[in-house]
């Protein structure tokens, strides 16, 4: 239905209400589910986080957006990381795994984890990345870039098991040396 230019909800007439009532019913019912979720969530953040007592701040009273992580003021809110902080150092220094020392903390506080390093990761490899570019580009010569399909990678994978290239990318250098050099053959015999 179109109030002032614009969508509103529809409200039946008298005499049509008993045709919407399961509709009305289940409405009611979605806005009581969602006044409870909102109910629960606000006596899940009545307090400040790091337990000094004062309410939560929150962004506005509309939407209840937590404004300092769930503390009160900015001076709560890094007095509580570096609580964190010191409880999973604490834990890392006894071998406990991190998650045990913060246990009894809130949600907020369980979030912090030790940041695993990745296996297998070279920490120089963008120095020699940036080298190989170098020295590729004091050549004369730049990266291309080669989408191979499968059947074509299975040749490609072939030629490398044969022997007759050490890698996929010397495969693919020396075929194309190869073939550029049977072009300048044929040119040749051509131009006699």
């Amino acid at each position: 239905m179109k109030v002032s230019g614009r969508y509103g909800s529809f409200t039946p007439k008298p005499h049509q209400a008993g045709y919407y009532a399961k509709r009305a019913k289940r409405q009611q019912q979605q806005r009581h589910e969602r006044a409870a979720s909102l109910r629960a969530w606000l006596d899940q953040h009545k307090s400040c986080v790091n337990g000094c007592g004062q309410p939560v701040a929150f962004y506005d009273t509309i939407n209840y957006a937590l404004q300092y992580s769930g503390c009160c003021s900015r001076e709560c809110e890094s007095a509580l990381e570096v609580r964190l902080t010191e409880k999973a150092f604490a834990a890392k220094q006894n071998n406990l795994h991190p998650q045990a020392a913060v246990s009894g903390l809130l949600h907020r506080e369980a979030m912090i984890e030790e940041k695993k390093p990745k296996r297998g990761k070279d920490s120089t490899s963008t120095k020699r990345a940036g080298a190989h570019l170098t020295k590729l580009a004091e050549s004369g010569g730049a990266p291309v870039r080669v989408d191979t399909h499968g059947d074509d990678l299975k040749l490609l994978d072939g030629l490398v098991a044969d022997g007759y290239a050490p890698s996929r990318a010397e495969a693919y250098r020396k075929a194309m040396r190869e073939a550029h050099a049977r072009v300048q053959k044929k040119i040749q015999k051509n131009a006699k």
